[in-house]
């Protein structure tokens, strides 16, 4: 039997590395539930022991936790002690200072539950497809057909979720194009120089503040941390959902060569019908 852990709720973990009592780089601790057994594990595999975090929606999660540092962030810089530091780095690399990529993240979402099940059901429906071509290329030669071709309706169907499923993927792809191109220009090394400032470097600007949090240089390391976990699922994603992308045009081509299939068998009916039908069709001088 699986061994069941002690995990703090989930607003209290948020609390926790928000404000730089939880550092991101170091192991957490866990205990089981009557607390004789310790266990360390990272900070991704800690999300993932909320029964409501899973692969699909960790994206969606870490865009989650990357706004809340983000609110955060701007909060902290309300202080004017904060602010000058921040800024005093800024100049040093010689940067503008970033503008959030949250709003751009959290636009794109992340979930990739939709998207699953759109290439799901495409793919179920060309199977469909191709089962039962299979069975329409045994059909007599001289079976009287109508003048629609074998499984129309069966390709309408499948053609119509290979449309709609490619547009859904090309959006999501070109989406997180542009979320990591933002990515890559953000400044990401004016916040790792911020990451090792401690508290007394602040008292150094203004030794009257009282302000400043304990852990400020945790803060700033856990937002690192964040940014650069979300950067590369972001790439992950991008890498997943290009070869959903390639797949899918893949199958699609191919029904559209069934399809093309079933039209010739479909004209391949009453041998004399055809005839007549050629004769009557012909004009004579």
């Amino acid at each position: 039997m699986e061994e069941q852990w002690d995990i703090m709720d989930f607003k209290t973990l948020l609390y926790k590395i928000k404000n730089g009592d939880i550092s991101i780089q170091e192991q957490i601790h866990i205990h089981n539930q009557t607390h004789d057994i310790q266990h360390n594990i990272s900070f991704l595999d800690y999300l993932l022991k909320y029964r409501n975090i899973h692969k699909q929606n960790l994206y969606l999660t870490l865009s989650n936790i990357y706004g809340l540092f983000c609110s955060h962030l701007d909060e902290l810089c309300e202080n004017e002690t904060i602010q000058q530091m921040k800024f005093r780095i800024f100049k040093e690399w010689y940067h503008e200072e970033d503008k959030t990529l949250f709003d751009n993240v959290k636009q794109y979402g992340g979930d990739m539950r939709q998207t699953e099940l759109l290439v799901d059901q495409a793919n179920k429906s060309f199977d469909n497809v191709s089962h039962l071509s299979h069975i329409e290329e045994n059909l007599p030669i001289n079976i009287n057909l109508t003048s629609n071709y074998p499984l129309k309706t069966e390709f309408t169907d499948a053609i119509k979720f290979c449309k709609k499923t490619t547009t859904h993927l090309r959006k999501k792809v070109t989406d997180i194009e542009n979320i990591l191109e933002m990515f890559q220009n953000f400044h990401i090394e004016v916040f790792i120089d911020l990451s090792i400032k401690h508290k007394s470097l602040y008292l150094r600007l203004n030794p009257n503040e009282t302000d400043i949090p304990d852990n400020i240089h945790i803060i700033y390391s856990n937002f690192v941390y964040i940014h650069n976990l979300l950067h590369k699922h972001t790439v992950h994603q991008l890498k997943l959902l290009q070869k959903m992308e390639t797949d899918l045009n893949k199958r699609c081509s191919k029904i559209n060569d069934l399809q093309n299939n079933m039209r010739v068998i479909a004209h391949m009916g009453n041998e004399e019908e055809d005839v007549q039908e050629d004769v009557n069709s012909t004009s004579f001088y």
